[in-house]
């Protein structure tokens, strides 16, 4: 038993925090298996309800597959607008995919207003989180001066 004073006390807020984040990821694999139909009946609706509870709750995986989702009407009527605020909100929390996907958003204008500078930084970004497609769409900016100086 922990007390307080030992030193290994932890109090229940931390807890707390710690099981949302374990709820958040149980509930976007949940959400991704429905969607998929891997290893479960395929119900894309129930899919991209648990994806959405995972994606309120702050899960950047559930927030990227909830994005492509609208992004592709995949269980839900299509709407990019709706997906790119989902890319955004997965890109904030680091996700390497989302960060990607937002920069092709930006640099084919696919729901919101196309920014080849923005797009190009998006990519680097990507590419700093180690995703390879992040620094191959980066180097293709570079070779044809897209969003950044042609180099």
């Amino acid at each position: 038993m922990s007390f307080p004073g030992n030193g290994k006390w932890v109090p229940a807020a931390a807890y707390t925090s710690a099981l949302a984040g374990a709820l958040g990821r149980a509930q976007a694999e949940v959400g991704r298996l429905r969607v998929s139909g891997a290893t479960v009946t395929k119900d894309e609706e129930e899919g991209v309800a648990w994806l959405r509870s995972a994606a309120v709750a702050g899960d950047a995986g559930a927030q990227f597959e909830l994005g492509r989702c609208h992004d592709e009407g995949i269980g839900v009527e299509q709407d990019v607008r709706t997906a790119v605020r989902w890319y955004a909100a997965a890109a904030q929390r680091a996700h390497p995919q989302a960060t990607c996907t937002l920069g092709y958003c930006y640099a084919k204008g696919h729901g919101v207003g196309r920014d080849e500078a923005a797009a190009a930084k998006l990519f680097l970004r990507a590419a700093q989180l180690k995703l390879p497609e992040g620094q191959y769409n980066l180097g293709v900016c570079h070779a044809k001066g897209r969003g950044v100086p042609q180099d």
